[in-house]
């Protein structure tokens, strides 16, 4: 497989037909209809064929990507616009009738991609290389069959292999700071599509998705950065949350400026952090108040200062948002609305326990 997913930047003419079959969509409408029929499977028409020994994984067409399949599709649809014959509606019962089969919801939408866009018929075609590196693609394949993986211990892997150990160890080390840089590009989008597969793991029915068609769906999706980033940092508190009773009470400053964060990473980090941390605050310091602010205070102990300051003296800076996904049932939720409220919380909740002993 390559290194790297290949991008086209799609012209029919050249990816499609040589010149000579260009000719055929000059004929009158039965003409092309016909061969529309005889050349879609196994012959000129059959884009998906036609790849067979690529080895690219998926193909991207401005930010959506294709698996090869309906990436073949929408190939189909473009060289069909092409003709200047058939309307849309024409061209998806054609293409139903040839293959004997309705198109299903991913296929329509690859289908009507390709029947939309622009055609460049005069130009030469471009291939590139995508910043995801497909081999970390295939690290959490393999993690998720269960199979040994060849790469593993080749150097790039051994951010990704050092995190996933600690975090089977469940201790404090997690908050190291080698672990609180950011990591990255490719390491962000496999730890983000390991989250993806399992909550596509407590799915049932039809709602299940095979684990290709969850790497699809997420390279489709084309996450930014900063989401990605929030998934790493939520993973990293909620192993100190969920094991808490494992970590020993420390002195853990987290500052930004050795961690080389910027304003948007720091405030990421740290919102992330009252996330999961902060929560717990709030629980230890509302339930049964005042009677159990002695468990807030314990666990103050567990949870690192932030640039030298306790969590509810921090100050937020300014920063950009963004939009999450924090439940798979729903659409994406703006980052600032649904993190800030928490911390808010946390801070006043714990601030009616420092008040009780005062």
């Amino acid at each position: 497989m390559n290194k790297f997913l290949t991008i086209f930047f799609l012209t029919i003419s050249c990816l499609s037909f040589g010149q000579a079959e260009q000719s055929i969509f000059n004929q009158d409408k039965e003409t092309v209809l016909e061969y529309f029929r005889t050349e879609t499977i196994n012959g000129k028409l059959d884009f998906e064929l036609k790849m067979k020994d690529d080895e690219a994984p998926f193909y991207r067409v401005g930010n959506i990507l294709y698996n090869r399949k309906d990436f073949g599709i929408l190939l189909w649809a473009q060289a069909i616009k092409q003709t200047e014959k058939f309307s849309i509606k024409e061209s998806i019962k054609l293409w139903e009738e040839i293959k004997q089969r309705k198109l299903t919801k991913p296929e329509k939408r690859a289908f009507k991609k390709g029947f939309s866009m622009e055609l460049k018929k005069t130009e030469t075609p471009k291939q590139s290389e995508s910043k995801i590196d497909s081999d970390f693609i295939d690290y959490i394949k393999a993690k998720w069959n269960g199979q040994l993986f060849e790469k593993v211990e080749l150097p790039k892997f051994n951010g990704i292999n050092e995190f996933y150990t600690q975090l089977g160890k469940r201790n404090e080390e997690i908050l190291s700071d080698k672990f609180l840089k950011v990591p990255s590009s490719d390491f962000l989008f496999a730890h983000y599509l390991d989250i993806k597969l399992k909550w596509n793991s407590f799915n049932r029915g039809t709602d299940k998705l095979s684990i290709e068609q969850v790497i699809s769906k997420t390279l489709e999706e084309n996450p930014e950065k900063n989401e990605m980033l929030a998934f790493y940092y939520k993973t990293i508190f909620a192993s100190v949350l969920n094991n808490q009773r494992n970590i020993e009470s420390y002195e853990k400053n987290i500052d930004f400026e050795t961690l080389g964060l910027n304003n948007q990473e720091s405030s990421i980090l740290f919102l992330c952090a009252m996330r999961h941390l902060g929560n717990q605050m709030s629980g230890y310091s509302s339930t049964n108040f005042p009677d159990n602010c002695f468990r807030a205070d314990l666990f103050l102990t567990k949870i690192p200062k932030f640039n030298g300051k306790l969590y509810y003296e921090f100050d937020i800076t300014e920063f950009d948002d963004f939009p999450i996904k924090v439940d798979k049932r729903y659409p994406k939720v703006s980052f600032k609305q649904r993190f800030i409220p928490e911390f808010e919380k946390a801070k006043t909740d714990y601030m009616k326990c420092l008040n009780n002993k005062n």
